[in-house]
């Protein structure tokens, strides 16, 4: 069994937006690549296939049954089968024009982007600065452009989301690049850095890998300007079908979206002590998590405390 495919993962324990503890088990870790239109069964891995240190597998989008009719634990090919997640994949088709696509919203959507378009170009001068980055040479520049947002943004700092911040992933892009497979834009006010997207292709899919914005221009939507802008491009060129945008959920991925597919986040475990220890801790604290929410919900502070959170760690 191929050692060098086993990684060192440090899956967090949630307590609602808080990490409590990252713990470690050894891994292989298996992104499937999903597409809505081009759905393929991919049979779980079995005891056998694994490397000998592995604790087991991770693996990330894995599609569920249509019908939703997939066990969260369960015991397969000599592995604990445990979901980690579940969470509706979004995606965007990118045929036809930016008109077409912009149909799809209600009247009331379309003029709410409309608004934040204008907003945010009356707040740079009348004119809106994005800048798009696709070649090999530009990779460096967007890449330290973009680092000064990043790490100012909740996502690196509270969810460890960041856009990686080492020579390898500089060099990765540039390779990319050089085949046609990277889509990045920074959207600037006053010349300054404010938010910045980055997007590596599969084939005619696009992926939507990092993302962010400084928190202070929160007001202004600048997630949202640089999407619209993003997508004009994309619409513009005609050289991708799909947007993928990644694992998770969220309002920003639900709004672009038209098409979505179920999937979990899924980890095929041997059974040992390490891994009963982390069942039973990650069980227990997605219990507490659960009914921490139900408290929230109820007092209706759960927006609240989301917001606080990702302030303490902007």
């Amino acid at each position: 069994m191929d050692e060098s495919r086993v990684v060192t993962h440090r899956e967090p324990l949630w307590l609602g937006p808080v990490p409590l503890a990252r713990w470690p088990l050894k891994l292989v870790v298996d992104t499937v690549v999903v597409d809505p239109a081009r759905r393929v069964h991919k049979p779980p891995p079995t005891n056998t296939s694994l490397p000998a240190s592995a604790h087991g597998v991770l693996r990330r989008s894995e599609p569920l049954p249509a019908d939703g009719d997939a066990p969260a634990d369960a015991d397969t090919g000599g592995l604990v089968r445990y979901e980690l997640s579940r969470y509706d994949r979004q995606f965007a088709t990118l045929t036809g024009t930016m008109e077409t696509y912009l149909e799809r919203f209600s009247p009331k959507t379309r003029s709410t982007l409309r608004r934040k378009m204008r907003k945010f170009a009356k707040a740079s001068g009348g004119t809106i600065d994005k800048r798009a980055f696709t070649k090999p040479e530009q990779v460096e520049t967007f890449w330290h452009q973009a680092r000064t947002i990043s790490q100012h943004t909740y996502q690196e700092r509270l969810y460890d989301a960041g856009l990686p911040s080492d020579r390898r992933f500089i060099d990765e892009a540039k390779s990319l690049a050089a085949k046609d497979r990277v889509r990045a834009w920074i959207l600037f006010l006053d010349n300054k850095p404010i938010s910045y997207l980055y997007c590596s292709a599969t084939g005619d899919k696009l992926n939507y890998d990092f993302l962010g914005f400084l928190p202070e221009y929160h007001k202004l939507s600048p997630g949202t300007v640089l999407q619209m802008l993003a997508f004009e491009d994309l619409f513009e060129e005609q050289r991708f079908r799909l947007f993928d945008f990644s694992e998770g959920e969220g309002a920003h991925k639900r709004l672009f979206s038209t098409d979505s597919m179920a999937c979990a986040n899924v980890l095929y475990l041997r059974r040992t002590v390490t891994t009963s220890l982390f069942l039973f801790a990650h069980r227990t604290v997605r219990v507490l998590s659960d009914r921490a929410d139900q408290v929230a919900t109820r007092l209706g502070v759960k927006t609240a405390l989301k917001r606080l959170v990702r302030k303490q760690n902007a």
